[in-house]
């Protein structure tokens, strides 16, 4: 029978060696971290989306850029077991739409500029705006 493996766990294993070397860059804003802040940065995210009622199996929609931000809320949702549904930002809006219709997702996490895509359409339990909090930001 396999042992259980805590991801977080499996991650600061993984992660130990290189503690303070660099892990990931933004070029766009200059932004980067180190191993060990990327590991905090996704503990504190994945609490984040804790108490925002996410849980394993639920689904998350992303509607977002590509950014340190996006990184840090795919490795977030790894770590509870979410899944990610991401959604290309450039879509169409009736497009995005119909995604959303079929995905019906818990959450949506999207730019501000993004918000267009009025709640009545998809209605899940939360919408929050690229304000979301991660220790990054």
């Amino acid at each position: 029978m396999r042992k259980k493996i805590d991801c977080g766990q499996f991650l600061a294993e993984l992660f130990k060696s290189k503690w303070d070397k660099l892990f990931i860059s933004e070029t766009s804003t200059g932004r980067s971290l180190n191993y060990k802040y990327f590991l905090s940065a996704i503990i504190s995210t994945s609490d984040n989306l804790t108490s925002l009622g996410l849980k394993k199996g639920d689904k998350l929609c992303l509607i977002l850029d590509n950014s340190l931000s996006t990184v840090i809320l795919y490795f977030a949702a790894l770590l509870k077991g979410i899944i990610i549904a991401p959604i290309d930002p450039l879509r169409g809006s009736n497009e995005i739409s119909e995604m959303l219709k079929i995905l019906h997702p818990k959450a949506i996490i999207a730019e501000e500029r993004f918000m267009y895509l009025e709640p009545r359409i998809f209605s899940p339990k939360s919408i929050i705006s690229n304000g979301f909090k991660n220790d990054i930001d």
